[in-house]
């Protein structure tokens, strides 16, 4: 073990001649401050000084080429010039180079390729124009190469060999089968590419389903629904050797509803978090960690207890404390409201930490949310409402969606400005999540119908549209915001009810013919360049860019209310009959790409208002349900699955004869509760 002791653990260690680039979430090395980011040498591993500082945010990793080093970050300067996320610097001779691609967000990942860098994170554009998330620059001047993914808003982990850069999740396929999967990319051209890898579900004819990746030195960890790797038996997780595809002799077998959602490496420790109530044999019921090398179970253990079922969606292990979050009310018999502190090398239960209140829509495994840490900041998100300290006596703070505390005091950080109103949809854009509906600002800025806060504190930016009117739904495309909802004006401007604005900046990009549209049932989705709009005559289609009305083939014969895309299938639902010429009673679904009405004929009783797609079922709700539920996405079968809202705490029945925002939230989150417990199983 190298003489170097720092408070936190590293995440990367680049060599640089005769020095290590360390990158991490400590804020010491050696009992000196260092924000993330430190040079040590490579002999004596003795602390060196920083070469560089970094303003507007954090050094969160390089990679090195010939004495360059590439950083990547949240850093809007580098020894006071101006750097967005990237940046370059000479080790030899210790200046900053004038490499300075502009990126509008946080580059998350990176890797160097030939002559060209890659760079993954949460961005829209790259030096001005469209890169939604994924982007390729030239190492030597910065200027964009033509390469794109093809793949917009993935922000998954990705990890280079010589034969591909491989990103997370995407829908690929269509009909029986298709699911989220794993996919490679060319360094060249691109172009998805063979990989080496192939993954079976022996159990099932449905084909397996990609949840989580997580890069670990050489290695990449995956978990899914498969049970082979490459003819190996593997079970949920596997590692796979990034130079050749090979699988590692890493093995851990689940058991209960077996799925492992969410995995995360800390040196020589994973964890895993899903659906599970075994791991390798022993008890544990949703968390679990085993050992970095060979998978196999480490002693750590704790006992959870929820309101319907308790779930851990996220953790985090700074040195000998361990944070968790998720869906539980009780830990060890102890009152813990969504949110647990352990000490890691005793398991104890501390009396530290925060209570969440008003969390929800936990089957969401694949949206952002969890717990991060950033020097000594350390921030929570998810779907919430409040947060108070532990036996605290003065009640809840706002908190919607993020809060921030100091790991060092554990106290907790001015949050969100308390607002009136309504929230009626939420798109997290970069490194702000932009909400939309009937919102105005108390204690603060003052937002009419959308404000923009900070992804890591809460905080309202100056991201100021001024709606005259009520949003109800968003959608993101091509760099662009697209509203639709009840409004008259954005920016002054009047503007019937579809607004296309600059996700950047707010700034009105105005159709060359005007979208009416008065918000009807919250149906509202754009794809590759059009949007889809509910209404009362069926459904609405318009070119994304100009405004104009669009061909559709798939007219129906009365209302369309609710919409949800999955991948390229387009999933509608209102209390139409036939569509485009074919028998359909109140739901159906055609494939966008192929222009194909797909054979899915669920039997829907009455008409559908709420309607929410997933890998695992389409939920449904309408009027006279009295509850939600669920088919299968390609069949249309009904699924043994129907939850009262009496038992779900769903909305009450009235609620969804009306079309405002309880039936949104029906679709986008309460719906989603009985959906979780009945198709994972009770844990």
């Amino acid at each position: 073990m190298p003489p170097i002791d720092l408070d936190g653990k590293i995440d990367g260690v680049t060599e640089v001649g005769d020095r290590y680039h360390i990158t991490g979430t400590f804020t010491t090395v050696n009992g000196e401050p260092r924000d993330g980011s430190a040079v040590v040498d490579r002999s004596s591993w003795q602390l060196l000084p920083d070469p560089w500082s970094v303003q507007g945010g954090q050094v969160k990793g390089s990679v090195q080429d010939q004495g360059v080093l590439f950083l990547r970050g949240t850093f809007t300067e580098v020894n006071g010039e101006a750097r967005s996320g990237l940046a370059a610097w000479d080790m030899q001779n210790g200046i900053l180079l004038p490499w300075a691609p502009m990126v509008d967000g946080p580059v998350q990942y990176m890797t160097l390729v030939g002559s060209t860098v890659y760079a993954l994170g949460t961005f829209t554009q790259v030096n001005g124009q469209v890169r939604s998330g994924s982007a390729a620059v030239d190492a030597s001047s910065g200027s964009l190469v033509s390469w794109t993914s093809g793949r917009p808003n993935q922000s998954m982990p990705f990890a280079a060999s010589s034969s591909g850069l491989f990103l997370g999740f995407s829908m690929l396929g269509s009909g029986q089968g298709s699911a989220y999967r794993l996919f490679a990319l060319d360094p060249n051209s691109g172009e998805q590419s063979d990989w080496p890898v192939s993954f079976e579900n022996q159990a099932s004819s449905g084909g397996f389903v990609i949840y989580d990746i997580e890069p670990i030195d050489d290695n990449l960890l995956v978990s899914g629904s498969f049970t082979h790797v490459n003819g190996l038996p593997r079970g949920s997780v596997a590692m796979i050797d990034l130079g050749d595809g090979s699988v590692a002799p890493f093995s851990v077998e689940v058991s209960g509803s077996g799925q492992v959602r969410r995995i995360r490496a800390f040196g020589e420790v994973v964890a895993l978090c899903g659906t599970f109530s075994s791991v390798n044999a022993g008890s544990r019921r949703s968390v679990a960690f085993v050992s970095a090398i060979d998978g196999s179970l480490l002693p750590f253990t704790a006992s959870f207890q929820g309101v319907y079922f308790p779930v851990v969606r996220d953790v985090l292990l700074d040195g000998d404390t361990l944070y968790m979050v998720g869906e539980f009310g009780t830990v060890n018999a102890e009152i813990r409201s969504d949110m647990a502190v352990f000490r890691w090398s005793t398991a104890e239960l501390l009396p530290l930490g925060f209570e969440l209140s008003g969390w929800s829509d936990w089957l969401t495994w694949l949206s952002r949310g969890g717990i991060e840490r950033a020097g000594d900041t350390i921030t929570v998100f998810g779907p919430f409402s409040g947060v108070s300290t532990i036996g605290s006596t003065t009640g809840s703070q706002a908190a919607s969606g993020v809060f921030s505390f100091l790991r060092s005091t554990g106290q907790l950080l001015p949050g969100t400005a308390p607002f009136s109103g309504e929230v009626r949809d939420l798109e997290v854009i970069g490194d702000k999540v932009l909400l939309g509906g009937r919102v105005s600002w108390l204690y603060g800025p003052v937002r009419a119908g959308l404000a923009a806060l900070d992804l890591d504190d809460g905080s309202v930016l100056p991201f100021e549209v001024d709606i005259q009117g009520v949003v109800h739904a968003m959608a993101v495309s091509d760099g662009h915001l697209y509203l639709g909802g009840a409004f008259t004006s954005v920016n002054g401007v009047a503007v019937p009810g579809v607004a296309r604005l600059n996700a950047l900046t707010g700034e009105l990009v105005p159709f060359v013919q005007p979208i009416s549209w008065g918000g009807y049932s919250y149906a509202f989705e754009v794809h590759q360049g059009r949007v889809f709009m509910g209404s009362a005559q069926g459904l609405l289609v318009h070119d994304a860019v100009s405004g104009a009305p669009l061909p559709w083939n798939w007219t129906t014969n009365d209302a369309v209310s609710a919409l949800d895309l999955l991948g390229d299938r387009l999933y509608i639902g209102g209390s139409f009959t036939v569509i485009g010429g074919v028998p359909r009673t109140r739901a159906a679904a055609v494939h966008l790409l192929a222009d194909v009405l797909l054979p899915w004929v669920p039997i829907a009783d009455a008409p559908v208002v709420c309607l929410s797609a997933g890998d695992k079922g389409i939920a449904m709700a309408g009027p006279t349900y009295g509850g939600m539920l669920v088919v299968d996405a390609f069949t249309g079968e009904r699924l043994p699955v129907y939850r009262p809202f009496s038992d779900t705490g769903l909305i009450p029945r009235h609620v969804l004869s009306t079309h405002d925002a309880s039936a949104h939230r029906c679709r986008s989150w309460n719906i989603y509760w009985g959906l979780f417990n009945q198709l994972f199983g009770e844990l």
